[in-house]
């Protein structure tokens, strides 16, 4: 049964952003609510539902979940792996809020889900669902929406779902691992550490923090060293008049014309030049 249904017709579309495509709450005691993603190959929508009160089921590639109140998945309707439905045999009315979209978020979606996967936790009162609830207003009406205006609220649920999984991450062993890693390679910069030291201080392998490294990072440790030898040296030829023997000293004791060829690469532009133009690159 439908509590109230709001749909959106956006005003002026842009290929390049998301579009809403409505906000409702629905509330069902019987196991007839059930959609099946590989009966639905037409219907282009993302959505993300979440439960008020009762308990849905969602299954997709991952396995059957259970979507009591504060969950909610994320998913394309159209996923043949994916279903969700009323359970058989529960004994509650499930009551969900649900917000749908398509369009230029699919890359997005698939994204947040292959990383955090589809079910996700948020409090009953967070910003993000009293947005959604507040659409009840509009029941069974069409509000004309901005690009911009309907884009964005898609980008905030989208972002508030990663970041609640992030809050999360941040607490992962693997994380406090290359967190720790990276505060002793800035320590040790000077001292010429690698990533056979590194691993050693740390007392795991050299295999095991390169894993670490490139699935939290998306680079190697080698390569992270590297960034920051070039992010200290940058900082030294802007603010410093030191010589590029003394600078290839306070990185690490690399040779100078190794120096050169590392900084080049990096910028496309020579230590020299930099020190004259004096704007610091762009480094993550």
């Amino acid at each position: 049964m439908i509590v109230w249904l709001t749909y959106f017709t956006t005003v002026r579309p842009m290929d390049s952003l998301p579009r809403l495509s409505a906000v409702s709450c629905e509330r069902y005691d019987d196991p007839s609510y059930h959609f099946e993603g590989r009966t639905r190959r037409v219907e282009r929508l993302m959505v993300f539902q979440y439960s008020l009160s009762g308990e849905g089921r969602f299954k997709d590639a991952s396995g059957e979940h259970r979507i009591g109140p504060g969950k909610g998945f994320l998913c394309e309707v159209y996923d043949p792996a994916v279903s969700y439905f009323y359970p058989p045999g529960s004994m509650r009315p499930w009551e969900f809020i649900y917000i749908t979209f398509y369009g230029a978020a699919t890359g997005i979606v698939k994204d947040i889900v292959k990383r955090h996967g589809a079910i996700f936790e948020l409090d009953l009162e967070c910003k993000l669902i009293k947005q959604l609830k507040a659409f009840s207003v509009y029941d069974g009406t069409s509000v004309r929406i901005s690009a911009s205006a309907g884009a964005s609220l898609v980008f905030e649920l989208l972002m508030t779902l990663d970041g609640s999984r992030e809050s999360f991450h941040e607490q992962s062993s693997s994380n406090r691992i290359v967190s720790e890693a990276c505060t002793m390679i800035d320590d040790e910069i000077a001292n010429g550490i690698s990533v056979t030291s590194l691993a050693g201080k740390m007392e795991i392998s050299r295999e095991h923090i390169t894993r670490l490294f490139k699935a939290e990072l998306g680079q190697t440790p080698h390569d992270y060293i590297a960034r920051r030898k070039l992010l200290l040296a940058c900082r030294l030829l802007k603010d410093s008049n030191l010589s590029g023997k003394v600078i290839c000293e306070r990185i690490g004791g690399i040779t100078h014309q190794h120096f050169v060829r590392m900084f080049k690469k990096e910028f496309k532009m020579t230590p020299s030049h930099f020190r004259k133009m004096g704007v610091l690159p762009q480094m993550s």
